[in-house]
């Protein structure tokens, strides 16, 4: 996607009082009107854990989330 001109962000949060408050999502990409999340993850995942998260508090503001990974 910075081939195509769009900046490059991220989110990562700690809290060290409650797990449920971590988040890390990989990249965000914003088109001037909504935030796009990108998680990447490999081959052998299973949860999202991060973007459920994170898709849950900024619902309103987000368009389509994206995962990659290497299987089909």
């Amino acid at each position: 996607m910075r081939c195509r001109g769009h900046q490059l962000f991220f989110c990562s949060r700690s809290d060290n009082l409650s797990r449920a408050n971590h988040m890390e999502i990989d990249f965000l990409i914003s088109d001037g009107r909504k935030i796009h999340p990108v998680e990447v993850k490999s081959s052998a995942y299973r949860l999202h854990s991060s973007l459920d998260k994170f898709r849950r508090r900024l619902a309103s503001k987000l368009g389509e989330s994206y995962i990659l990974y290497q299987k089909d």
